[in-house]
């Protein structure tokens, strides 16, 4: 009997160990991403901007920074000083200085630092002129980030003492492993669409223009998306048009298109359908999403589309919040558009539609023939 419990008691340690390298493994890999991605779009964002980490090392910082002359001592302490404000009170820090460029004598530069993850610091410097126009908006985007990632990191946090906890009760273990699973996945996809909406609001993204099939994409826009409707026991159909061909940069409109059934499949009811509707026409490609959810209060409508607004404050923690926005701005760079058709208690639709070239090729081709 011993015997017995001295193996059980084995086993069940070796399976914490094994959850809490795995756990630890997984956090190392989630941070080299994270520090990956904020490096680069610190190094393309036109706007000085410099990447810090917790021991004040700088990572990165952009061309305009550089410019800026933030490499003075005087400005690099300045800018220390916030950013480690910042990374303590682990919320987003705001000053105003003349960081002592004497370039600049007299100007006073607007310093936001928002922290990322409890390990990195993103610092943005904006003149007077600039601060005047973005301060409201910059500050209102950095505090939402702020707030979201605080969510799951906080999560973590308290899941990996619950783990710890429970090293005796492997059902408990797992339990707790596979929330901590899904709050990782949340934290990096969240980190993901916010480089994303970045990149895009700051006009650094590099598109790459290819002729494909509307329907396509959203297929590997469903695909993306098969275990979330699965999940819910969702169906989602799709009705395709083969002559729905545009010149797009295909990864941003597949993002597109999967942050849009992502979003009917989260406000559907559990056991219904979602709707995929592909068309063109008058020169335009078209994508209709309709779900069956509890549909858009009409005041709301129009704010869909704003990071982080979301019509059902219990569902907040699903998805990031910045789905919606970073389909309208895809659609806006691809010179097409979004809407949005609502009635509560049924569902909502979203319009997604860019410039077709279907015609254009076919008189190409007919002239070649």
């Amino acid at each position: 009997m011993g015997l017995f419990v001295g193996l059980l008691v084995g086993v069940t340690i070796g399976a914490l160990g094994v959850c809490v390298i795995s756990f630890m493994r997984r956090r190392r890999e989630l941070l080299a991403s994270t520090r990956k991605s904020l490096i680069d779009f610190v190094q393309r964002t036109p706007t000085p901007a410099l990447l810090v980490d917790a021991h004040g090392d700088l990572l990165a910082q952009s061309e305009t920074a550089t410019e800026l002359g933030i490499d003075e001592s005087r400005a690099r302490q300045d800018v220390a000083v916030v950013a480690d404000t910042a990374l303590v009170n682990n919320d987003v820090e705001q000053v105003v200085s003349s960081l002592g460029i004497p370039e600049h004598p007299d100007d006073a530069f607007s310093i936001c630092a928002v922290p990322v993850a409890g390990v990195f610091v993103v610092v943005l410097i904006t003149d007077g002129r600039e601060s005047k126009r973005l301060a409201n908006v910059r500050t209102d985007f950095l505090l939402n980030v702020s707030h979201e990632i605080k969510t799951p990191v906080a999560a973590i946090g308290l899941l990996s003492e619950a783990l710890a906890a429970a090293a005796e009760d492997p059902d408990a273990v797992r339990g707790f492993a596979a929330s901590l699973g899904q709050e990782v996945a949340r934290l990096a996809r969240m980190t993901r669409d916010v480089i994303e909406l970045g990149r895009i609001e700051a006009g650094a993204v590099d598109t790459h223009r290819d002729r494909f099939c509307l329907t396509d994409a959203v297929g590997d826009a469903v695909e993306e998306n098969a275990n979330a409707a699965a999940n819910k026991r969702i169906t989602v159909s799709v009705e395709s048009d083969p002559d729905a061909m545009v010149t797009a940069d295909r990864r941003m409109i597949t993002t597109a298109l999967s942050n849009l059934v992502e979003n009917a499949i989260q406000y559907s009811r559990g056991g219904t359908h979602v709707d995929v509707r592909v068309s063109h026409g008058n020169g335009r490609a078209r994508v209709a999403v309709t779900d069956q959810g509890v549909g858009i209060r009409p005041e709301n409508v129009d704010r869909v589309f704003e990071r982080f607004y979301r019509e059902d404050p219990s569902r907040s923690r699903e998805g990031s919040g910045l789905g919606l926005s970073i389909v309208k701005h895809t659609a806006s760079i691809h010179q097409g558009a979004v809407s949005v058709e609502s009635h509560l208690g049924i569902g909502s639709t979203f319009h997604f539609e860019i410039p077709s070239r279907t015609d254009k090729v076919r008189t190409e081709e007919s002239a070649r023939g």
